[in-house]
C-alpha cells in the first residue's frame, strides 16, 4: 500500500520506510506492533516523547530505537527490537511473533510460579503486634 496524499501521519509509530517513502506492507505493521507493545508496556508513554515528528527519522536511521521499559523482560525486549530492524525484509512476520509471544507468556508465568513456591515474590506478611499491657 502507497499513500500519496499528505495528510498527517502518526510518525512516531512508523518504519523508516513509511515515513520515507509513504510504504505501507505487513512489515511496517510489524514494526507499527512492536511500537505498541512498547507502549503498553511503558504504560501508555508516547513513544519518542523527547523528539519532534521531524526528528524521529534521523534518529532511526542512526540505529537508535525505544529504550527497553522498566518491567520489560529482556527476551520481549530483544522481540520488540527485532520488529524494529531497519531492513523490512529482517523483521519476524506475524506468524512468528504469536508463537514467540505465546513461548515468552509461558516462560514467564513458569518463572512466576517458581518464584511463587519458593516464596520469593509472596505479597508481604502483615505483622500484628502484641496487644499492648501496662507494665505493673
Amino acid at each position: 500500500y502507497y499513500k500519496a496524499s499528505l495528510s498527517r501521519l502518526p510518525i512516531k509509530w512508523m518504519s523508516p520506510e513509511s515515513i520515507n517513502f509513504r510504504r505501507f506492507t505487513a512489515a511496517s505493521d510489524v514494526w507499527m506492533f512492536g511500537v505498541c507493545v512498547w507502549e503498553i508496556l511503558s504504560c501508555g508513554k508516547q513513544p519518542f516523547f523527547w523528539l519532534e515528528n521531524r526528528d524521529v527519522i534521523g534518529v532511526l536511521e542512526k540505529g537508535d530505537r525505544l529504550p527497553k521499559p522498566e518491567r520489560c523482560p529482556p527476551v520481549l525486549y530483544a522481540l520488540l527490537a527485532r520488529c524494529w530492524d531497519y531492513d523490512p525484509a529482517q523483521r519476524p512476520k506475524f506468524q512468528e511473533l504469536v508463537c514467540s509471544l505465546s513461548d515468552i507468556y509461558l516462560m514467564e508465568k513458569e518463572l512466576a510460579e517458581e518464584q511463587e513456591r519458593s516464596g520469593r515474590n509472596r505479597p508481604p506478611k502483615i505483622l500484628e503486634p502484641p496487644e499492648f499491657q501496662e507494665p505493673p
